[in-house]
């Protein structure tokens, strides 16, 4: 029985009457009032208790600790547009919705249980909305490693404690380097570890390449510093559509309407900005 405050009142009633809908009436030829509405058949599968324990998959994006759990325990709300379900998260009592639930049967928690002891270092096999728990206990494993790290640590410790300056060494921050870099411009204290190979002792020149761009009129391109290409591209276009014979002379009659017709421009460049060739 589901141990929620009053609050969520409203979301039990809704869970009640989703269920009720799925229920099929005799005298209506065995139709659940979902199928006479809907004309589908409603996901029986996915009808859970109100209330019940479940475990909600963290995001990946979310999951900041490589060995922390997967999932965290909350409750079940409902089902939301009978694909995914609804679910209070405890730890900002905030409601979300997800396909990636797994649930403990005939488990209603309230809102004051401390339900972060049911899940101390579990990692779920998750699947689409599984009903068992099917957990990996990691427990024995996080204890062997820990025990193997802590004999690793002695031995070390044994073995650098003959020497103390050693240990000194190794506990002790490395020393910064203080640079003081001479030149053109006034010294400049530099207190870091980077080279001074990539520090220039002087200010760096700045400069700018003006190029021209495409002509985007034909008065443009014959008044441009490259007027001679872009005639002779235009010429090679004009020869080139004479010689496919791309149209034909007609008289103008009255009742034709003329089309009219514009040049565009393109300077093609290699990988290196070079130009290779004008096209028109």
């Amino acid at each position: 029985m589901s141990k929620l405050p009053n609050q969520y009142w409203a979301e039990a009633i809704n869970t009640s009457t989703s269920l009720t809908n799925t229920i099929p009436i005799p005298f209506k030829n065995n139709l659940s009032p979902f199928q006479l509405w809907t004309k589908n058949s409603p996901k029986i599968k996915k009808i859970r208790t109100f209330g019940f324990k479940v475990v909600f998959l963290i995001p990946k994006h979310k999951q900041i600790v490589k060995l922390a759990p997967v999932g965290e325990v909350d409750i079940l709300l409902g089902l939301n547009n009978g694909s995914s379900y609804q679910i209070l998260k405890l730890s900002d009592k905030k409601v979300y919705y997800s396909r990636h639930v797994m649930f403990f049967k005939k488990e209603f928690p309230s809102l004051e249980e401390n339900l972060e002891s049911h899940l101390p270092l579990l990692i779920p096999s998750w699947k689409d909305t599984q009903e068992e728990n099917e957990f990996f206990d990691c427990q024995e494993i996080l204890e062997e490693d820990e025990n193997r790290i802590i004999e690793d640590l002695e031995i070390e410790h044994m073995e650098s404690s003959e020497d103390g300056s050693e240990i000194l060494e190794d506990l002790l921050p490395p020393a910064a380097r203080l640079i003081k870099v001479t030149g053109p411009r006034h010294p400049t204290l530099i207190n870091s570890d980077i080279s001074t190979l990539n520090i220039l002792p002087y200010p760096r020149q700045p400069f700018s390449l003006l190029t021209e761009g495409d002509p985007l009129t034909y008065n443009q391109a014959v008044t441009s510093n490259s007027q001679e290409h872009w005639k002779e591209a235009m010429e090679k276009e004009i020869q080139s559509m004479l010689n496919l014979e791309a149209w034909e002379e007609v008289w103008i009659k009255d009742n034709y309407k003329l089309i009219g017709t514009t040049w565009v421009f393109k300077t093609k460049r290699n990988d290196s900005n070079q130009i290779i060739e004008n096209k028109a």
